[in-house]
Formats: C-alpha cells, structure tokens, sequence
C-alpha cells in the first residue's frame, strides 16, 4: 500500500492482539516500541472511533520530514487538556432525532406534478422586455402546497449563444405555493427558460436542523505521534462527537482543547493515554472510515423518511411555452437602452449589504460575464500585465487555490518560479510562486479548521486571520485573496459567522497600519449535489452570513461568484471549469486594476484561446 494516507483498516489478527496487549501491559511497552520500524517505513498504532480501539496506521515519510522545521501554529502550542462531561447522542438530540416543532407534516413538494408557467405570454418578446413566469409546488397527491420554503434554481439560457442569467431580484416566495421569476431580456435569439426544483420546503427544514444540531455528521480524525508510536483519535469543532455515542449514560472524556488563542476558533480532540497534546503530528478528514462513520450517525439519528427527502435535483415541466423568441427592434444591440447603460468603474470601496443588492450582479453572453455593478476589463490578454510588480497572498480553500492555479498557467514556463512547492498537491501546505521578469510573487495557504482533507501535517494548519497577522507585505501592491465556505457546510452559521469576524478583525488591524491594501473576498459557488453535506442550499446560506459579516469595511470587495457558477452551462461544479474561473479572475482584476494596462500577450495565450474557440 502506499505511503500517502492513512489507513482506517485493521491489519492481521496476530499483530492486533499484541498491539492490545501492549496497552493492558504498560510495562512491556518499551519492548514493542524498539521492535517496531521508524515511522514512514511500516504500520503504527493508532486509534479508532472511540477512545480506546487500535488499528494500524501508514504514514509517508515525506509527509513528515517537507514539514519537520515550521514553527508549530498558535493554536498547537498553547493547548489544553480538559474533562468534559459528555451525554450520549440520542440524549443531546432527542429520539426518534429532529422532529419538527409541527406535529403537521405536509407531503413534500414533488417535481412530477409542480410546473411553471409564462405570465401573460407574448407572441414575440424583444430585447429589454421582461419575462416573467410563474412557478406552482405541489405534492404528489397533485394538490397545491399552502405554504412556501422550496429552494429553487431558475435561469434563462441560450445554448448557442453561450450566454444564459438568474432572475433579477431573485425568486419572489409567495408563502403559498406559488412563486415568480423575472428576467429582464438581454440578448436576442431562442431563450429556453429552466426551473429546476433542489429541495422542497421538507427538505430544506430537515437539511437545516442538521446543519444546527448534528456537526458529528462529518468525522474527522487526530493522530498523534509519540517516538515510533501513533494512535488516532475522534476530532472535531466541539466535544459532541464519537465518543460511546450510542450509550445509555453519559461519559467524563478527557479532551486536547485546541481552541486558537487569537480567533477563539474551537477544535477538541480526545486525548489519547500517554499521549501529551503538543503530539497531535497529523490530520485526516476525508478517509473512507470517516465517511463512515459519520453515515453511521445519521442512519441512527435521522429516521429514514427524512433522509428520502433529500434527494437529487429535478427539473420541472412547464404548462405552456418554455422557449421563447426575443428580437431587437432596433438596428444594433448596444442601442438599446437597457444595454446601453453607463458603469461606473469598478473601484476598491464597501461591500454592500446584501439587501442592496439587486440580485442579479450579471449575465453570461458568449461564455463571457457582463457585470452589471460596474464596468469590468477583460483581462484574458492582460492578467499579467495588471499583475505586474505585485504580491499576492491566496487564502482559503480550494476554489481560491483554482484562482492562483490559472493564473500561474498564464505565464511561460521560463518566466515563474517555483520558489516553495506542497507536495501534497492541492490539499493544505503552502506554495510559492514568483517571476523577477514581471517582479511577482504568489503564496497559496488553505485554511484552518475544519477541513476535509486526506491526510495533512498539523504543523500546516493555519487560521486565515493569523495568516495575516504574521505576513508583513502590505500596500497597493500587495493583494489579500480570501475564499472560505465549502467545509464549513458541517457546522452552524452561528460559527461560520464567528470565523468571518475574526477574519475581518484581522483587515481592521491590517488596516489600521496599510489602509490602501487591497482585499479580495470570493463568495462559496455552486457544488455537485452528491450528498447531504453538499447541498448547494448549504452555500447559499453560507453567502448570506458573509454579506451580513463582511459588509462595510473599507478597500473590500466581494466577487459574488454564486451567480456566476449557477447560471452557467457547464453546471454545479466545487471547481467551476476554466471558463468560468477566467470569468471570475477578469472581474477581480477589474478591480485591482480598474484602468486597465498594456497588453502582455504570450504564445501559450494565443494558443489556448485558439483551443478553446475550437473545442
């Protein structure tokens, strides 16, 4: 097996009965640790589920020695143990778990009998007119829902055009069943309306009391090191996790408390015996025997009726016409007025609450996005000139690393250095790019926890507001791009808002000593609908908190890429296709460098664009 994860998996009988031996008998535990190989060559003891169970554990060397010499993160250093009482599962949540408050519990929404319908539909619409239909949810009975709460996506598109748009304003909830859609006209042609149900209202409430009870639906694990000894152990955002969960009385756990000094960002783990805190060498969060587990927790806690109801997403038919024609009266298309619109620049300013905005930032047309805030640059010839002379710091997760990842493929491969490369790929470590032709340098950093990622070293979990306590380059020249969301679906919004403020102290005290450094927020995109914790009513919801958070501060701006990654054709994706990152890239330099500069154009430019027209 190879090296580069940790196994969950038990190994031979023979060699677990002398691993179980060895805790019962402390005194021969110096004989086994001498008898087994240094760490990166062979098995280890770790420890499993509960407190107490052994299994073996494979840990690559390089795992180890890339990460040996970085100072240990705050949050590693000054922890805790401390003794907390822990209740059983069934006893914090109830049984039978979730109940709706109601004891009246309608049929969900069905998708086979709901349907949309044109209002006063036109014969022939022409462009800026207002298309506006109607969405009716019914149950499978074929009877129309009283009341409102079903999630969905609604777009007009043009497939041949490229081009396609969400609803301006939004989707308009009624509160009884029915629910409205507007799109003001932009482009000419054959416009295909598609109403796509996510969720119905039965869903989205069971899918938020686990959000706001249940964050043991996601496991992760701690594995500490002692000598040529490892054992692995529950870890998580608070103490409510695998610990005898599914006993009758409650249980006094011994816990290595985490919790980072300067964020107050919570994270425990049980502490093993013997084991001090300060050992915690590794974590995992996205193992086969974590998903496990935390499937285990809500097949016993959440009933099967519920979980039937979330199911995958289904279009919905229409009543009438779901295509229609739009024309242009007028000679030209920018003549029109609704077209012809004069923009502001985009410029570095205050996030707007998100009750101002107008819902629809922008559209596609030929696969390119038109903001509607203001007027953007495209930069598909220029990304490196904008970025010429500056530093850029990418913290986040791994739709942000998408962003440093293009922008890195933009240059010749003479012309960038790779000055400190993660060898774990995508996952968390650091990586460092710079080019002295163009005087640029590039750092990515993923964020702390929680995480779902295989297997990283401890000593490269870092939070984002520390990130930027410690970093010492600031002014115009310097860039902060800041990304988090996708793995925080697991945990309430009310410790999702908590992270966001400490990130924001953390640009208040950047701010007060470089105030002109410029800030760079992308919001959560669209997913892949494949599980519960990969609802894209999740994310929404997650955009929310960070408008309401981050609304305000000076030399901030928020990329709104929800629009952006909804709306277009290549669909629901955690990592939106290189079309749209270039789309999302253009908009963010539009702000940074609002004026544009020369054109730096390069033969690895020429030649993608050529194979992207082409494809």
């Amino acid at each position: 097996m190879a090296g580069s994860r940790a196994s969950c998996n038990t190994t031979k009988p023979q060699s677990r009965k002398v691993l179980q031996y060895s805790l019962l008998f402390l005194g021969v535990m110096v004989l086994i640790m001498t008898s087994i190989e240094p760490i990166g060559q062979l098995t280890h003891l770790v420890f499993r589920n509960t407190t107490e169970s052994i299994i073996p554990i494979l840990l690559s060397q390089s795992h180890i020695s890339v990460f040996h010499d970085r100072k240990p993160p705050t949050w590693l250093t000054n922890s805790t143990v401390v003794r907390i009482h822990v209740p059983p599962l069934r006893k914090v949540f109830g049984w039978p778990f979730l109940q709706p408050q109601s004891k009246v519990v309608s049929l969900p929404t069905d998708a086979n009998y709901s349907y949309f319908q044109i209002i006063n539909p036109k014969r022939f619409y022409n462009i800026c007119d207002i298309l506006e239909i109607q969405i009716f949810a019914k149950n499978k009975r074929n009877v129309m829902k009283s009341h409102g709460g079903d999630y969905f996506f609604v777009r007009i598109h043009s497939p041949d055009l490229q081009a396609s748009a969400n609803p301006d304003g939004g989707i308009i909830d009624h509160q009884n069943g029915s629910y409205t859609a507007r799109f003001k006209l932009r482009w000419t042609g054959h416009v295909q309306i598609t109403v796509t149900l996510m969720h119905s209202s039965e869903a989205v409430s069971v899918l938020r009391r686990m959000r706001d009870y249940l964050p043991a639906r996601q496991a992760f694990d701690g594995i500490f090191r002692r000598g040529n000894i490892a054992k692995r152990v529950p870890c998580h955002v608070t103490p409510l996790m695998f610990v005898k969960s599914w006993e009758n009385t409650s249980t006094e756990v011994e816990f290595c408390n985490f919790t980072d000094p300067v964020t107050r960002s919570p994270w425990y783990c049980t502490k093993p015996k013997y084991f001090p805190c300060s050992s915690y060498s590794h974590h995992a969060g996205s193992e086969t025997c974590q998903h496990q587990r935390g499937n285990e927790v809500l097949f016993r806690l959440v009933s099967i009726s519920d979980r039937s109801l979330i199911g995958q997403p289904v279009a919905l038919n229409s009543s009438g016409r779901s295509l229609i024609k739009v024309g242009n009266l007028t000679s030209h298309l920018a003549s029109s007025s609704c077209l012809s619109k004069t923009l502001s620049q985009c410029n570095m300013g205050k996030i707007r609450n998100a009750e101002s905005e107008t819902g629809l930032p922008g559209y596609y047309y030929n696969n390119t996005w038109t903001s509607l805030k203001c007027r953007t640059t495209e930069y598909r010839d220029n990304i490196l000139g904008c970025l010429r002379n500056k530093t850029m710091y990418f913290l986040g997760d791994s739709t942000i690393r998408q962003w440093f990842i293009f922008i890195i493929e933009q240059f010749e491969q003479h012309k960038l250095q790779s000055v400190i490369k993660d060898d774990m790929g995508f996952r968390m470590g650091k990586d460092s790019w710079k080019s002295q032709e163009y005087n640029l340098s590039m750092h990515y950093h993923h964020h702390g926890f929680p995480n779902r990622i295989s297997l990283v070293p401890t000593t490269d979990v870092h939070y984002v507001a520390n990130m930027i306590d410690s970093l010492s380059s600031h002014g115009t020249n310097t860039v902060y791009f800041i990304s988090t969301g996708a793995h925080f679906t697991i945990t309430n919004l009310d410790f999702y808002r908590n992270r966001l403020r400490g990130i924001k102290d953390a640009i208040y005290r950047l701010h007060e000593h470089s105030p002109d450094t410029p800030i760079i927020i992308k919001s959560a995109n669209t997913r892949e609908p494949t599980s519960t914790d990969r609802s894209n009513w999740y994310h929404e919801e997650l955009n929310t908190v960070l408008y309401e958070e981050m609304s305000g501060i000076p030399n901030v701006v928020l990329v709104d890429v929800w629009n952006m990654t909804t709306g277009h054709s290549s669909g629901w994706n955690i990592h939106p296709t290189n079309s749209v990152i270039e789309n999302e890239i253009s908009l963010a330099l539009s702000f940074i460098c609002p004026k544009g500069r020369k054109k730096e154009k390069s033969k690895k430019n020429a030649k993608n664009r050529h194979l992207k027209n082409n494809s």
